[in-house]
């Protein structure tokens, strides 16, 4: 059985782990790549920090976060990858809706 890791807590699933907010000293413009991974964030692109994808990307670690615990709920495998598919209209447009999933164990 694994052990969650610093920045990891336990889920009510065995072996699968959700990110502990970080702390409010963490600064993602600060970070290295190691700890923005750490704590669940993208990595810091390459090249020109005054480029537009560096500047969308700290815009984006920057937002303030809500962060939520799930608790899941481990439901029992079916067999088929996917049980039935149906369609729904949404603004005049057809949208393929994924109704009930399952993988076999």
């Amino acid at each position: 059985m694994r052990k969650p890791t610093q920045h990891q807590i336990e889920t009510t699933i065995p072996n699968v782990f959700a990110l502990r907010e970080p702390h409010q000293s963490f600064d993602p413009l600060c970070a290295t790549n190691d700890e923005l991974i750490a704590h669940g964030f993208p990595i810091r692109p390459g090249g020109d920090p005054s480029s537009k994808i560096y500047e969308h990307w700290a815009n984006f670690v920057s937002l303030k976060r809500d962060w939520v615990i799930p608790k899941l709920i481990e439901l029992p495998a079916r067999k088929g990858l996917v049980q039935r598919i149906s369609r729904s209209s949404s603004h005049g447009r057809n949208i393929p809706q994924l109704v009930s999933i399952g993988v076999d164990r």
